[in-house]
């Protein structure tokens, strides 16, 4: 339902404002940790056979324990990311999406952690699109379409 009510936003409406992309930084970033977490979980469920099990115990510990957007301001965390992306045990867990709890926009948004890590990183339309936002309350956005307008209500 949010993402139609984002695309409605998109399609019929002014689209986002600075101010409304820059609320979504924290919620994309946030994104990427949990993609990264889901991604280690499924790593070790299936048995991770890692050729370097110091990096990669290091980096485990760096992607469980961030839990924040503030973790963005850590250079090690994103490494970290980038080292787990980069495994070819992450491609296995991505075929086998079904057995875990993988988003479907998990490859759209860490194939783009160089970006979102940047300081000043501006979320794009497909950025909003693809954020998982957990919706809290009511938000509603009135549009017009072909003279009628409409409320759209998301819950």
């Amino acid at each position: 339902k949010s993402t139609i009510f984002k695309q409605t936003k998109l399609i019929h409406g002014s689209g986002y404002t600075k101010l409304e992309r820059a609320s979504y930084v924290h919620a994309i970033r946030a994104n990427c940790i949990e993609f990264s977490q889901e991604i280690l979980k499924g790593i070790i469920q299936l048995g991770n056979d890692n050729e370097d099990e110091i990096y990669f115990n290091k980096y485990s510990t760096l992607i469980e324990e961030a839990n924040d957007e503030d973790e963005f301001d850590d250079e090690l965390v994103i490494e970290a990311i980038k080292y787990l992306w980069n495994l070819p045990q992450t491609k296995e867990v991505l075929l086998r999406r079904n057995e875990f709890q993988i988003a479907d926009s998990t490859e759209y948004f860490l194939n783009q952690i160089d970006r979102i890590s940047q300081q000043y990183f501006t979320p794009s339309d497909d950025d909003i699109l693809r954020c998982r936002v957990r919706t809290t309350g009511v938000a509603e956005y009135d549009f017009k379409f072909d003279e009628a307008l409409f409320k759209f209500v998301d819950v």
